[in-house]
């Protein structure tokens, strides 16, 4: 990460890839490191707003802005959350009843920015749709692996303090 915070394609850079830096190193068990805090700090800019891009390939910046936000957790991810879950589901395309068995069909097309719709890293439905909603089941799809260490270990120390006994002959 740069002194202040941005994460770029090779080194230190001009943030572009600071989301998914930052989810990396919480990932990793890293989550307190300065270039983690750096990097939320400098997250603090992004915005989601659909017809107001904030960068080229919005949703897939998104995606990772929003992971690392959650693993965050507190304001950083409250404030995220009011934001970018309401503006998703305002974007969303429903097709009333399309579907083979008569139920609703949903997808998102590309953001906008200026009135003309930018470039992501795919230009197809099932990427945008993919992406979306993945951001929006962002509460349910972590397994206990990607708690904090610190979490994880407290949780562990209190399993072995249950009365349990093996014998190995």
């Amino acid at each position: 990460a740069a002194p202040t915070g941005g994460f770029g394609y090779v080194g230190p850079g001009a943030g572009g890839l600071t989301g998914t830096g930052v989810l990396c190193m919480q990932l990793l068990g890293a989550s307190k490191e300065q270039e983690v805090k750096l990097g939320l700090v400098w997250l603090e800019q992004a915005t989601c707003k659909w017809d107001e891009a904030w960068t080229a390939s919005p949703l897939y910046f998104w995606y990772y802005i929003t992971q690392a936000k959650f693993h965050a957790g507190g304001e950083t991810w409250n404030a995220w959350n009011k934001q970018f879950a309401p503006e998703l589901v305002r974007n969303q395309i429903v097709l009333k009843g399309a579907g083979a068995d008569g139920k609703d069909i949903g997808y998102w097309e590309l953001p906008k920015s200026n009135g003309v719709q930018v470039k992501d890293h795919s230009t197809g439905l099932v990427y945008n749709t993919t992406l979306c909603c993945l951001m929006l089941e962002v509460y349910y799809r972590y397994l206990p692996t990607y708690k904090p260490p610190e979490e994880m270990e407290a949780e562990e120390a209190a399993e072995m303090s249950d009365d349990i006994s093996i014998e190995v002959k």
